[in-house]
Formats: structure tokens, sequence, C-alpha cells
């Protein structure tokens, strides 16, 4: 039995050495281009606005609007999407919701923020135009940076 305890003690310290190896390595490997391109995205398009909301729907066609203009890079939908609630945790301290409502159905996306658009834009096409001065900062570095 004492045998046994000690087998497992060394089996323990060899998987300790082997996960503070992995985290080591892991932290040199950088980010995704995808995920960094979600995230300069939220940091340059988006800003905090306790009385709003947006869909996921809409910040992936914000974000398509930044790429036709060359701020962002194109990436798939797919991938927006999975890169999209980390970044914002990380950007914004928010996170996804289920209770975005929009034409009286509940959508995924994120309250408390809201996508930066064109003053001049038409009532109810938040997202369809895109500031030229702010989208002027998003090829530049981020806010803050």
């Amino acid at each position: 039995m004492n045998e046994q305890v000690i087998q497992l003690n060394r089996a323990i310290a060899i998987l300790n050495k082997l996960a503070v190896e992995l985290n080591a390595f892991s932290s040199d490997v950088p980010a995704k281009p995808q995920a960094e391109a979600v995230q300069k995205f939220c940091e340059c398009a988006l800003m905090l606005d306790p009385a709003k909301n947006v869909s996921c729907l809409e910040l992936w066609q914000l974000y398509q609007i930044y790429a036709s203009l060359g701020q962002v890079p194109q990436i798939k939908r797919a991938e927006f999407l999975s890169n999209l609630p980390s970044a914002m945790k990380v950007v914004w301290a928010v996170h996804k919701s289920h209770d975005v409502m929009r034409d009286g159905k509940a959508h995924r996306g994120f309250s408390g923020v809201i996508g930066l658009v064109a003053e001049d834009s038409p009532p109810g096409a938040e997202h369809a135009e895109v500031d030229p001065e702010v989208a002027d900062q998003c090829a530049g570095e981020p806010p803050g940076a």
C-alpha cells in the first residue's frame, strides 16, 4: 500500500511538471489571426452603452462592413461567431445573452454594447453605415494601445 502511494505521488509530480511545461509553451504561441481580428473589431467598432444591446447577427453585419473597408481581415462567419464571446469578454467584460429582442423574438447577443455608426444613419439602420473616422481609427492602433 505504501509503495502505491509513492508511485502515485511520483505520477502526480510528473503530471504537474508536464502541465507547467505545456502552459509555458502555450503562452508563447500567438493568438489565431481570426481571434486577433475579432478582438480588434470589438476594440474599435463598439462602445459601452448600458441602455443598448446588439445581436450577434448585427455584429457580424457590422464586421462585414469594416472588412469591406479593409479595416479588418475577411474571415468566415463561423470563425467570427466562435471568437466573438471571448473577445467581448476581454474587451468589454460582457457576456453573451439570449435575450436580445428583435421583432418580438429573442436573439443571441450582448447587452450594454453598441456598434459605432455614422451620425447621419437613418433611424432603425443602426448598423448600416460605418463612420469613416471610426473606421480610420480601426485601421490604426486600437484605443489604449
